[in-house]
């Protein structure tokens, strides 16, 4: 069975200012092998501090540990941005093919990181702005 690969990515990180277009192409088929072997990678050297990161993992884990009517508020609607409760989304399959009847798992589904998107700020003050700095490289 395949395992989560590990891919370096400082050759086009964000303290690469002008990276070469071939160490582009060739991340691409890393990347697009990784994902149809096992549809998940983890990248390391990206360019963004590991304070931001931890900042945003904290505030992500604020808004899960809260109650579920309260997370309610925040479910992903229409504008197909906001919470996804466990067993809402199923992508769990084994090698036969065979679909999982439940997921254990929730998250909170993200297309909008600007002022005009949905976030629970009214519940968790810090989660929006710590997820803006993760998109905006850090900053």
């Amino acid at each position: 069975m395949p395992s989560i690969q590990v891919v370096d990515i400082a050759a086009i990180s964000l303290a690469n200012t002008a990276p070469p277009e071939e160490d582009y192409k060739a991340l691409a088929g890393v990347l697009e092998s990784c994902f149809k072997d096992i549809g998940f990678v983890f990248i390391k050297n990206h360019g963004i501090d590991q304070a931001v990161i931890t900042e945003a993992m904290q505030a992500s884990m604020e808004f899960f540990n809260l109650e579920r009517d309260v997370k309610s508020v925040s479910r992903k609607g229409a504008e197909y941005q906001g919470w996804v409760e466990q067993g809402r989304e199923i992508f769990d399959q084994d090698e036969d093919g065979k679909i999982a009847e439940l997921e254990v798992r929730e998250t909170y589904d993200m297309k909008n990181i600007s002022s005009s998107g949905k976030f629970p700020d009214k519940n968790c003050t810090r989660t929006q702005g710590s997820l803006d700095r993760v998109g905006r490289n850090g900053n």
